[in-house]
């Protein structure tokens, strides 16, 4: 959750999908509405049925920082350093440009399906949220907070909502 109602993930986690739900702490699903998709940076904004979460604190790490990634899929919450702090070049989602964004190389236990997992300082600072961890598990990769809060400042919550293109297999506009 980034704030009441408003959930940040990875973009590829829903380009595909014709459905997208969010699970909560407790174990329950819901369905989520998409609002906003970047493909380039990789970030996209659901909404759920609002429930009681304030927007968390934005933070920066340095290399040799510690703190965790809370709510992967596959690993849960595990502990992180970071490695470095990186100007990113990667493709589009779904696409073939090239685009750079800020993020992080971290240190941490994570696997497929952790992306979206948010990052955090030891204070509760959102640092970033994972995107992608490397082939042999040596290295995960997190989008840096700047870019989500850019983001955010970006998302009409009223806005049009997205729905898949079979043919074309990808998250549009409606």
């Amino acid at each position: 959750m980034f704030d009441d109602g408003l959930v940040i993930t990875a973009a590829h986690t829903v380009a595909r999908a014709g459905q997208v739900g969010v699970t909560y702490p407790d174990g329950s699903t819901v369905a989520a509405e998409l609002v906003a998709l970047d493909t380039e940076r990789d970030v996209a904004a659901l909404t759920v049925p609002i429930v009681d979460v304030e927007r968390p604190l934005i933070g920066t790490a340095e290399a040799g920082d510690v703190g965790q990634v809370v709510g992967g899929l596959a690993s849960g919450s595990v502990d992180m350093t970071v490695r470095q702090y990186v100007n990113l070049s990667i493709e589009e989602v779904l696409g073939t440009e090239r685009h750079s964004r800020l993020g992080y190389e971290i240190d941490a236990p994570t696997g497929d399906g952790d992306s979206g997992a948010g990052v955090y300082d030891p204070d509760g600072r959102l640092v970033g949220m994972v995107f992608a961890v490397s082939a042999n598990g040596g290295s995960t990769w997190v989008t840096a907070s700047q870019e989500i809060d850019q983001f955010v400042a970006t998302v009409d919550r009223q806005g049009v909502p997205y729905v898949c293109n079979p043919e074309r297999s990808r998250m549009e506009p409606q």
